[in-house]
């Protein structure tokens, strides 16, 4: 699923944070157990992290102005449940 897209810009360190509270609450109140980011030419010293309904991503200072890159969250849940998020990141000079 497509969640949204955002603006950064190349030297910035930014964080973004996914909710998947409502997602989970349709499951029976599942919780995330792990998650795994795809970010493509993004990852260079990206930092992930997740609790128990939402993950989010530190994304370092990289990028080319007029750039745009599709990130995805793939969670797994505590009952086995796999989805993902795409996030459309803009790479932009503020």
């Amino acid at each position: 699923m497509r969640v949204g897209r955002v603006r950064k810009d190349p030297d910035s360190v930014s964080l973004h944070t996914l909710d998947w509270s409502k997602w989970l609450a349709k499951r029976g109140a599942d919780t995330i157990a792990s998650v795994v980011w795809d970010l493509g030419p993004l990852d260079a010293g990206s930092t992930p992290s997740n609790d128990l309904t939402t993950t989010s991503i530190t994304l370092a200072a990289v990028g080319v102005v007029g750039s745009t890159h599709e990130i995805t969250a793939s969670i797994t849940t505590a009952a086995g449940l796999k989805e993902d998020a795409i996030l459309v990141v803009c790479i932009t000079e503020d």
